[in-house]
């Protein structure tokens, strides 16, 4: 079920609307039971989504983003606006139309309201990592709605000043509509208030078979795939060897080990998501603040990932199985704005489809 108490009016206006999507009349609600998926495959080849996590998290770390980005074959990013490379990302991403944006919705950084605007969200003064957000902030019962709905709309507020519109995706799994008898948290009603005002587009994908999508977007035929395949064991070391033996993004793809080919042959787009970029400090420790087992996990993966998106064997592997590259609103929305990009600037990644 949809989380209690979400508002559902309007406030960006249908020209918005219209920008985010690249067509009149984008929708507005999204409301509605999951049901089976489509049984006949959309008219179109094979094609698949990369999307990049983490995205915003610091200015070092955006750096190996937008390499991938650039050079590689990153479709969608997920960035997080609360953190210390955020805005350097959203005006990156605003050069960059081509690529979707979507809201990755941990809270790991610290508010963009004054923290003493929003109390019950950080962690109090006097203590380690004062004024950051509480590590609870998605569960706490004692965190005040009114507060995280200022912050939250605030976030979508600095999307808008700097990229021109708020993000056009929900975080997956963040703010989606609850499963079970839990009681949403002040946090979760927030959340899911503040992504129907402003009118982000969740539940439009089969989550690697487990939630179904929205009846509305079924027909699209998006599936988001599980990670790890790409892994024998999902390692929480420091250790280069442990990861370089046992981790690739290439070969996640190279060796079908999701299965991606029979998805995109039985007319599926396959969603995939990575963490490329650099490490610093805060990428690297203080972002996940004590939680070393998180930091251990998502160090080294980031620069495996980032060499992997950029790789000429992946590459050659998506020109072999003649994949076309697309985001999320050209799916959506029948738009073909990604390998427009690609033709542009004259990339052998280009796809040319009959119409």
């Amino acid at each position: 079920m949809r989380l209690a108490g979400a508002f559902k009016g309007s406030i960006l206006s249908a020209a918005v609307l219209a920008a985010l999507t690249g067509i009149p009349g984008a929708p507005t609600s999204l409301g509605g039971a999951p049901v089976a998926v489509a049984e006949e495959a959309p008219d179109h080849g094979r094609q698949m989504i990369v999307r990049a996590d983490d995205v915003g998290a610091s200015k070092i770390y955006n750096e190996g983003v937008f390499e991938a980005v650039d050079n590689g074959v990153v479709t969608w990013v997920d960035i997080m606006l609360d953190s210390p490379g955020t805005i350097d990302a959203l005006i990156k991403l605003k050069e960059r139309p081509w690529i979707s944006v979507g809201w990755h919705a941990h809270m790991w950084g610290s508010p963009v309201l004054p923290a003493a605007e929003v109390p019950s969200l950080v962690v109090p003064e006097g203590e380690e990592y004062a004024g950051r957000f509480r590590e609870d902030i998605q569960t706490a019962p004692d965190v005040k709605f009114e507060e995280a709905l200022a912050e939250l709309r605030a976030q979508m507020e600095l999307s808008i000043q700097y990229l021109g519109h708020p993000p056009t995706f929900g975080s997956p799994g963040l703010g989606m509509p609850m499963q079970g008898p839990v009681e949403p948290t002040p946090f979760l009603r927030a959340k899911q208030q503040v992504i129907d005002e402003y009118h982000l587009i969740d539940g439009w994908y089969n989550n690697m078979g487990k939630v179904e999508a929205e009846p509305k977007w079924a027909d699209k035929k998006a599936w988001y795939t599980n990670m790890l395949p790409s892994v024998k064991d999902f390692y929480q070391t420091d250790s280069v060897a442990d990861w370089e033996e046992n981790y690739s993004p290439v070969n996640y793809y190279t060796e079908d080990r999701g299965g991606m080919l029979k998805l995109m042959d039985e007319g599926w787009t396959p969603i995939r998501a990575f963490h490329p970029g650099y490490l610093d400090l805060w990428t690297y420790r203080r972002m996940e603040r004590g939680d070393r087992t998180m930091s251990r996990r998502f160090s080294l993966i980031r620069l495996l990932d980032l060499e992997g998106l950029t790789s000429n064997e992946l590459k050659d592997w998506i020109r072999e199985n003649r994949i076309a590259l697309v985001s999320p609103k050209d799916l959506l929305f029948g738009r073909n704005a990604y390998q427009d990009h690609l033709k542009a600037v004259g990339s052998d990644l280009y796809i040319e489809r009959d119409d």
